[in-house]
């Protein structure tokens, strides 16, 4: 058996609950366009001062040391809950839960102070509001992932379920207990859950912090790998996929084609309308490809107005029959600019050319031989690359 002393726990954790309110604020004000820090640092805030009040029981009144003390720390609660509602879907206003809780609070403490007293039946509704508003926190973010959490996702998840799961562990030891005549000398689980409380906010305030970082990481990678015009893979984006697809051809000895699309006298349509229509069409014609493409292939915008599609397991054969699609969807589309109605068409290069050593560079050279030899027979037109004998 060991013994906690309640009021020492209480100055801990109103510590750390004050250092995670100070943070929290802090961390928001650097990234303002994330929605929720507000309140979750007003959530740990009010847990400092709640449990601030808790420690003045049998100093201050009652009223402000057990009805008022636990309601601030319930509104702790529902801030962190709705802080996470709007880091995950923006400004929102309150859920009548949240207004229900701190009411409840209220109620059932004033009743159990004043009408029935019972530390033990305070225990209770505290902890099943603290386990419900929990949660569902949790619970948030379970529903915002849908299919997958990242990391950072799951750990802040995992912190609020776990805390959930204590306080009904609270309550099962609190229901079969004796009656408690104190707080202050209501036994380790009691005082142990006040320490919990100081690992809560403390996950929650990583959590949260980590999360952001993670939306951030994804930002840059995404700047660093797609084309912010035609929103397809830019040429680095393109050499980092097609490096993981030339390991898995290598070992599975699969067929792999390399088509390369350039639209034809793209300058005449820049120079006839200017760069920003040219830049609408460009776009317009990125979703043709991608409407026309398989989701395992790879489609990038390596330079101005030409785009690579690397077709994993396909011969040559099918790619010619896709190009030529393509080419047919392209020369059909009219693309509407403001009044204006420009239409194009694009040149194809073909090749299934795979050497040891493969890079993008190396099997776009044919392909790229084979898009000139279809802009030299007059342009809109498909051509394969033939290695040449001998």
């Amino acid at each position: 058996m060991f013994s906690l002393d309640v009021r020492t726990v209480i100055i801990i954790t109103l510590s750390i609950a004050a250092f995670s309110a100070v943070g929290l604020f802090a961390f928001g004000r650097t990234q303002q366009r994330f929605k929720g820090f507000g309140c979750l640092s007003a959530g740990s805030a009010m847990f400092a001062v709640g449990g601030g009040l808790l420690g003045l029981r049998d100093v201050w009144p009652d009223l402000i040391t057990i009805v008022v003390a636990n309601a601030v720390v319930v509104l702790g609660t529902v801030l962190i809950y709705e802080g996470t509602r709007r880091f995950l879907k923006g400004s929102l206003r309150p859920r009548a839960i949240s207004i229900a809780s701190v009411c409840a609070s209220v109620a059932f403490c004033t009743y159990f102070t004043y009408f029935s007293p019972s530390v033990n039946g305070r225990i209770v509704v505290f902890a099943a509001i603290s386990m419900t508003i929990t949660f569902l926190a949790g619970w948030e973010i379970l529903r915002h992932c849908r299919y997958r959490c990242n990391l950072a996702e799951s750990a802040t998840v995992l912190t609020f379920f776990l805390y959930s799961l204590f306080q009904l562990f609270r309550m099962a030891v609190s229901f079969r207990e004796e009656a408690i005549s104190s707080f202050m000398k209501a036994g380790p689980v009691h005082a142990i859950a006040l320490a919990i409380v100081s690992v809560f906010l403390f996950g929650v305030m990583f959590g949260f912090v980590w999360m952001v970082s993670c939306r951030l990481i994804d930002e840059l990678t995404e700047l660093a790998t797609y084309d912010a015009l035609t929103n397809v893979l830019n040429r680095r984006g393109v050499e980092f996929l097609a490096s993981r697809l030339f390991a898995e051809r290598a070992r599975e000895e699969t067929e792999l084609t390399t088509v390369l699309m350039d639209v034809d006298h793209f300058k005449d349509v820049n120079d006839c309308f200017g760069h920003g229509h040219g830049d609408q069409v460009l776009a317009g014609i990125s979703r043709l490809i991608e409407s026309t493409s398989r989701a395992s292939d790879i489609v990038g915008r390596i330079g101005g107005d030409e785009f690579v599609i690397l077709l994993p397991k396909t011969d040559v054969e099918h790619a010619m029959v896709f190009a030529e699609r393509l080419r047919s969807v392209v020369a059909g589309a009219e693309f509407v600019v403001g009044e204006d109605r420009v239409r194009v068409t694009a040149s194809f290069g073909i090749s299934g050319h795979f050497p040891p050593d493969a890079s993008l560079d190396r099997i776009m050279q044919p392909a790229d031989k084979a898009l000139y030899q279809s802009k030299q027979d007059g342009r809109n037109r498909v051509s394969r690359w033939t290695p040449p004998e001998g």
